[in-house]
């Protein structure tokens, strides 16, 4: 009987606590949630103040333009239809802007632009031949075997315990010319199509 009421009781005092646990972090979470409205609510009145002032601003500048703009003459403007009413209008139009106030600019001293050179065409390499390939001696580096013979119509990398093993195959419209093979960049094999097949 001892057996089956201990893990009842346990259980029950588990979940008791569980629930008692869950209403504490609830409580907790609403209490944060209104300390933060409430700090919100200091944050709206603080930024409507700022534009408050900000609007205060915008319309005293704006009841001071007209009486600066009554003060310029409109001597420019006779004659046009826009002339007659701008004594009484604060704006004026597009148009009239345009023509009465001339904007002239800066005179600066003119850069000289240089020439564009014409560009160089490079043209490719011509294709590589048996001859080209018999010319190529052990030891000789990628660079020099590439500015040589051009690039190869395929190749194969294999890194390996001695170091990285490349094999170049060159071929001339669908004809095989012969491999050549690298190890760390350098030659270690030419092989003509001859040898190959």
């Amino acid at each position: 009987m001892h057996r089956i009421l201990l893990p009842l009781s346990l259980c029950a005092l588990l979940s008791a606590t569980a629930a008692a646990q869950a209403m504490v972090e609830y409580a907790a979470g609403a209490a944060t949630g209104s300390a933060g409205a409430a700090g919100g609510k200091g944050i709206s009145k603080g930024l409507d103040n700022i534009f408050g002032k900000l609007n205060q601003a915008t319309q005293k500048a704006a009841s001071t333009a007209p009486a600066a703009k009554a003060a310029q003459p409109a001597a420019a403007n006779v004659g046009t239809p826009a002339a007659a009413g701008a004594a009484t209008r604060s704006r004026k139009p597009l148009a009239t802007l345009a023509s009465t106030q001339p904007t002239a600019l800066p005179s600066t001293p003119e850069a000289e632009v240089a020439p564009v050179p014409e560009t160089a065409v490079i043209a490719a390499p011509p294709a590589p031949t048996v001859e080209d390939l018999a010319t190529i001696e052990l030891g000789v580096t990628r660079q020099d075997l590439l500015a040589r013979l051009g690039r190869p119509a395929g190749s194969t990398m294999i890194p390996g315990d001695e170091g990285l093993q490349e094999t170049y195959t060159y071929q001339v419209k669908g004809q095989l010319l012969g491999k050549v093979r690298l190890l760390n960049g350098t030659v270690v094999a030419v092989e003509p199509a001859a040898k190959i097949n």
